[in-house]
């Protein structure tokens, strides 16, 4: 009869579980960093609308 988890299987588990919370960590912060970037580009648009109504008059 085999053993319903071997320590190997434990601990690939264990390392599969660390791959997938570092991954979506990753994801999570690629998420921050386009969110952060529209802002920056949002605030550029506003700047260079400013701008333009600057120079018309």
């Amino acid at each position: 009869m085999m053993e319903p988890h071997s320590s190997q299987q434990l601990q690939l588990l264990d390392e599969q579980e660390s791959y997938v919370r570092s991954r979506a960590e990753a994801l999570q912060n690629i998420e921050a960093t386009i969110v952060e970037l529209g802002s920056i580009f949002q605030q550029l648009a506003n700047m260079v609308k400013e701008q333009e109504d600057t120079i018309q008059r």
